[in-house]
């Protein structure tokens, strides 16, 4: 009886040690990062044409937002300065990045030398971003987005 307890708990490890779906972990981890970056890049192609509805889809209904001004808009506020062209952007380039993915969650981060205006005023100084993306329902959202802008020396 205590072998097949035993046997049942091991054969219960290694399933989870294979990740979700059954695939090996750093399998199923390159797949979700492939999900991402192609999730990525539609929300890149939102932002640069300002499409609210595309955003408002990416974007979880809880997302937390920290802007380059330390501000903490919600996702309302955030989707409706796209909507009415509060902020829109000229340059949307991204380098540096480091993907790291955690199961179903998956975080990039790397700096940002975007030209974009933000009522009225334009604004180019690079910034470092963090974004985290969450599988939930077996869709792909942002769950929070953090911007600081890089000092200059």
């Amino acid at each position: 009886m205590r072998r097949i307890l035993l046997l049942t708990l091991l054969i219960i490890t290694l399933f989870g040690l294979m990740g979700v779906r059954g695939l090996p972990a750093d399998q199923t981890e390159s797949e979700n990062i492939k999900e991402v970056l192609k999730i990525e890049e539609e929300r890149t192609q939102a932002v640069l044409k300002g499409d609210a509805d595309v955003l408002e889809r990416i974007y979880s209904d809880d997302f937390a937002y920290t802007n380059e001004s330390g501000e903490n808009p919600t996702k309302a506020q955030f989707v409706a300065n796209f909507r009415s062209g509060k902020r829109k952007f000229i340059k949307y380039v991204h380098d540096d990045i480091h993907i790291h993915a955690y199961g179903n969650t998956v975080v990039l981060n790397g700096r940002s030398t975007s030209t974009y205006l933000y009522n009225g005023e334009t604004f180019r100084d690079p910034r470092r971003f963090t974004l985290v993306y969450v599988k939930q329902n077996g869709q792909w959202h942002v769950v929070a987005l953090h911007v600081s802008t890089i000092p200059k020396r």
